[in-house]
């Protein structure tokens, strides 16, 4: 599956969410958003995608104090899925 994203949607949303909290940010700033496209694992069933966002996002906790984001593309394995489901469910 190609991951082909539409940032115009995600700028959207951020313009909406900060509408609705009263800030507002100039368009020169909000024009110097830079996206960046994320390698990580994704799931090859309909039914794990929030356990793969979870183990990620700790992934991601662990790894921010060395100010790397991990970015691979190996499937997790089963036995982490499972650990994840211990941990949240």
């Amino acid at each position: 599956m190609d991951n082909v994203y539409n940032w115009e949607n995600f700028d959207n949303a951020i313009k909406i969410y900060r509408a609705n909290k009263g800030t507002k940010v100039s368009k020169v700033k909000f024009s110097n958003i830079k996206w960046t496209m994320i390698k990580c694992p994704i799931q090859d069933n309909g039914s794990d995608c929030g356990y793969y966002v979870l183990r990620y996002m700790k992934e991601i906790l662990l790894c921010s104090e060395e100010g790397v984001i991990p970015m691979k593309l190996e499937k997790y394995s089963t036995e982490i899925i499972d650990e994840v489901k211990q941990e949240w469910c």
